[in-house]
């Protein structure tokens, strides 16, 4: 069907020259949709050789079997043929210079080996020409040469030809387009040693169309020159005189570009899906980094319940995610957070014993876990120590009292009221204080008598103790209240020892007062604090994801809620988040307005069918908004980029 609908036109001529037999060959076949020319000079010592007749006819052979231009075909071609001279049973090494055109009647590509060549001409200039693999044409190249390839007697130096035994390496020229009118020259060494390239062109700069002429004509030249040796000459010429035209071309041009434009869009989708996946996914680790921040800020505020349901959420989220060195990390965190909860628990419900294991053990998960909270864990295990400390003390006491040694369990008792105090050990505290009323009772028991100037001190001991309970001295007054209550039981005077025990109590209540009031500002503090730090976490995250607007406005109140609580270090460092934040968000406000102005200057050029200028701007755009973060323009860059190049493709289809 090609080749009936194309005009090609084949000549050559071939002698044996001043030499008894012609080694040189050349034959082609014309196939419906392909085409072989190949043109061989024998490589010899002797006088007659079959090495270029062998060559032409295998490749023809393997040309015929498996017909087409590719790279790889006819790379195969000339492999097959290099491997079939290698193995040829002869008394004499196969050898030729060789050089193929293939064509499929509108493109052409050729190969070579050795120093055959091939000359193209278009339009009355030389086009295309091959290049010798020999010593001489790569002297020539690298400008180590002046002598003419033709007059070096390095041009029979030959690095690669058919029937080379190892490395086999021939040229092979990309695809080219043919044209009505070209024409394709194909000599051997036999031409062009006497006929230079000038006067080779000049012949076909004037050729006609029939090919026969042209090679008449360089014969003529060539024998004129009458040369005393002249080698075989072979040339062989191909006028194109009229290239296939395949009538499906714009439709099949047209169909191609809706599977381009249908590929690209495809394309797009599915990046589009997976960059959102992976967005998705980078956003979600952002997240589990950020709330594990929130679990280190809670557990240095010792708001150890927050952190528990923070970092329970956390692990959660790194086993989803399949992070799973981190995942491991927070674990560590969450059993040493769990020991220290529990702990408090058992300290909160005065189970000081099991409070103690606790938080002996969380101590241990604390080594796995980079030291979390072992500095409360730490003061916990003491705290729970000495509230056991008490209680024994209060146990040795009442041993001595129940063995009558009075005074022995005297100190006992205060040893045990004193240490409950510095421990703020209310219970233990009230518990030392009901031993030493026993105590005292068992003292008043003893005495029998009640003596007035007693009675005396012990009212001034408790006036001293109302006095300094009014003072906020609790620790003077309660020493005068117990001094009195002594005296009381010393005299065994009721009314004394309820008086002094009033005191007692009113002190008590003062203290519990203090107690939980410093407890709450305590308690307030922390949540300032982690009210600030989850501020600043969703700052760093909101900076993260590009949303420096959200990131300023969640510094600023970290600032002001570090601030307030004289955090100032804390506040220092968000206020250099803050400024780089605003910094940011001024030049997103810069790039926004500039992709803005690049999308708009690309929608004017493509209105004007500029589609260059119209691709190029909004290509800018494109990256102006993936600088800004704005995945979705970015996107609608790539559709728009899509359209521009279909449009493109059409109109220049319809201008063919």
């Amino acid at each position: 069907m090609r080749k009936s609908n194309s005009d090609f036109r084949t000549a050559f001529a071939s002698e044996a020259g001043s030499q008894l037999v012609n080694n040189d060959y050349f034959a082609f076949v014309e196939l419906d949709d392909y085409a072989c020319y190949v043109i061989a000079s024998g490589i010899t010592d002797f006088k007659e050789s079959v090495g270029a007749k062998r060559a032409v006819e295998n490749i023809l052979l393997s040309f015929q079997e498996q017909p087409g231009i590719s790279k790889m075909a006819l790379k195969r071609y000339l492999q097959d043929a290099n491997d079939r001279l290698v193995a040829s049973a002869s008394r004499e090494k196969l050898r030729a210079s060789v050089v193929v055109v293939v064509t499929d009647y509108e493109k052409m590509r050729y190969g070579a080996a050795g120093n055959a060549r091939l000359r193209m001409y278009r339009q009355g200039r030389m086009k295309l020409q091959s290049k010798d693999q020999s010593l001489a044409q790569d002297l020539m190249d690298q400008g180590k040469a002046v002598t003419p390839v033709a007059r070096s007697r390095e041009r029979d130096n030959l690095y690669s030809y058919l029937g080379k035994r190892d490395d086999f390496e021939p040229f092979i020229s990309p695809q080219m387009k043919l044209m009505d009118a070209d024409i394709i020259s194909l000599y051997t060494a036999g031409i062009w040693e006497n006929v230079d390239e000038g006067e080779l062109d000049d012949v076909f700069v004037d050729a006609t169309n029939e090919p026969q002429e042209s090679v008449d004509y360089v014969e003529e030249l060539l024998l004129s020159r009458q040369p005393k040796e002249l080698r075989n000459y072979t040339i062989a010429s191909i006028f194109v005189n009229k290239v296939y035209s395949d009538p499906e071309r714009a439709r099949k041009r047209r169909r191609r570009i809706r599977i381009a434009i249908a590929a690209a869009i495809l394309f797009i989708m599915v990046g589009g899906f997976l960059f959102y996946r992976y967005h998705a996914h980078q956003t979600a680790v952002r997240e589990m980094y950020a709330q594990e921040r929130r679990v280190l800020a809670y557990c240095s505020a010792e708001n150890f319940v927050r952190a528990q349901k923070e970092c329970d959420d956390c692990v959660q989220k790194a086993a989803k995610l399949e992070e799973n060195s981190e995942a491991e990390k927070l674990e560590s965190y969450q059993q040493t957070i769990d020991a220290i909860v529990q702990g408090d628990d058992s300290f909160r419900d005065k189970d000081f014993e099991t409070a103690y294991d606790r938080f002996q053990s969380a101590k241990e998960l604390s080594r796995q876990a980079d030291m979390l909270g072992s500095d409360y864990i730490d003061r916990r295990i003491h705290q729970a120590g000495e509230h056991l400390s008490v209680d024994d003390l209060i146990t040795l006491g009442d041993h001595a009292l129940a063995s009558g040694d009075l005074d022995k369990a005297e100190d006992y008792y205060f040893q045990a009221r004193d240490k409950a105090e510095w421990q703020h050990y209310d219970e233990g505290k009230k518990k030392a204080l009901e031993a030493l009323n026993k105590l005292y009772d068992a003292k008043a028991k003893q005495l029998g008598k009640q003596d007035e100037a007693s009675k005396a001190l012990m009212q001034a001991a408790i006036s001293k103790g109302d006095s300094l309970l009014s003072a906020g001295d609790y620790k003077g007054a309660e020493a005068a209240y117990l001094e009195a209550r002594r005296m009381a039981a010393q005299l065994g005077d009721k009314g004394g020892r309820d008086q002094s025990m009033s005191g007692l109590e009113n002190l008590h209540k003062a203290q519990g007062d203090a107690q939980k009031d410093m407890q709450q500002k305590a308690e307030e503090k922390a949540n300032a604090f982690g009210a600030a730090a989850v501020a600043e976490t969703n700052g760093d995250r909101a900076a993260a994801n590009g949303d420096y607007s959200g990131a300023v406005a969640y510094y600023n109140s970290a600032y002001g809620k570090y601030a307030a609580l004289h955090e100032y270090g804390e506040a220092s460092n968000v206020s250099d988040k803050l400024a780089n934040a605003q910094a940011k968000l001024q030049a997103m406000t810069e790039q926004q307005e500039n992709a803005r102005s690049l999308e708009d200057k690309a929608q004017n050029l493509y209105g004007v069918h500029d589609y260059e200028n119209a691709k190029q701007a909004a290509a800018q755009a494109k990256a102006a908004y993936q600088q800004c973060g704005n995945s979705q323009k970015a996107s609608e860059m790539d559709s728009l980029i899509a359209a521009i190049t279909a449009d493109e493709a059409i109109d220049g289809g319809e201008a063919q």
